[in-house]
């Protein structure tokens, strides 16, 4: 990976934890009582594609799946920042050794 493709790693990576609150944490529940000072913050799905470095059509089949919680609002389909987190790290495939 180049200079810049770590550079653009790094951004989207930062954009993340920066949504997710800073902590990748699990799913966010709404009606958690440690979750009513601040909205969850919500991505679109382009967002999820740039950070997740996928097409917008793989964050709709993951999302068709149901792989990954999401909201509808209004109609457009929203993803909370540590949804995207936790789905990431179900993802991971452990190193061997």
């Amino acid at each position: 990976m180049g200079k810049n493709g770590r550079f653009l790693e790094k951004r989207a990576h930062a954009k993340l934890m920066s949504a997710a609150g800073g902590s990748a944490g699990g799913p966010v529940l709404l009606f958690d009582s440690r979750s009513h000072s601040l909205p969850p913050s919500l991505l679109t799905i382009p967002e999820v594609a740039e950070l997740l470095r996928i097409s917008i059509p793989g964050v709709r089949r993951i999302q068709q799946k149901r792989l990954i919680p999401f909201f509808k609002v209004g109609g457009s389909i929203r993803f909370a920042a540590n949804d995207v987190l936790s789905y990431l790290e179900k993802q991971r495939v452990k190193a061997i050794g």
